[in-house]
């Protein structure tokens, strides 16, 4: 019986660990997130507010999008307008504290299927507005 009980124990200390380890990364704030695409580097800044598991984000023209944040790896798929027609990114990365870092795909437009490189700041709480 004790046996039972211990291996019951360490069954559910050990799903209890792996639960921690998928807590989300707390990602609310202001980012300045800047992608390296064939026509060089862009960057902008996004307002992200996180409820969970879940945020949305606002880029500084209006447009929101969801992010889906998994421990410390976050998804996101963000429609923009180009002169060459709608064009669908999808970002995948993960978060280590103030940073954010991953690669985006062109799901659809004219250069589908093409990887670039993304990065994100995470702005200071207590910083001046630029």
């Amino acid at each position: 019986m004790k046996k039972i009980f211990l291996a019951v124990l360490l069954g559910a200390i050990g799903l209890s660990a792996q639960a921690q380890d998928k807590a989300p990364a707390k990602i609310d704030g202001t980012w300045t997130l800047t992608m390296n695409t064939p026509r060089g580097e862009r960057s902008g800044e996004i307002v992200i507010t996180q409820d969970g598991d879940q945020a949305t984000a606002e880029t500084e023209e209006g447009q929101e999008f969801e992010i889906s944040i998994d421990g410390d790896e976050v998804t996101f798929i963000q429609t923009i307008d180009s002169p060459m027609g709608e064009i669908e990114l999808k970002f995948v990365g993960t978060v280590s504290g103030g940073e954010m870092e991953g690669t985006v795909t062109m799901e659809s437009g004219p250069m589908s299927d093409q990887e670039m490189e993304w990065t994100a700041v995470k702005e200071e709480e207590n910083s001046p507005k630029r």
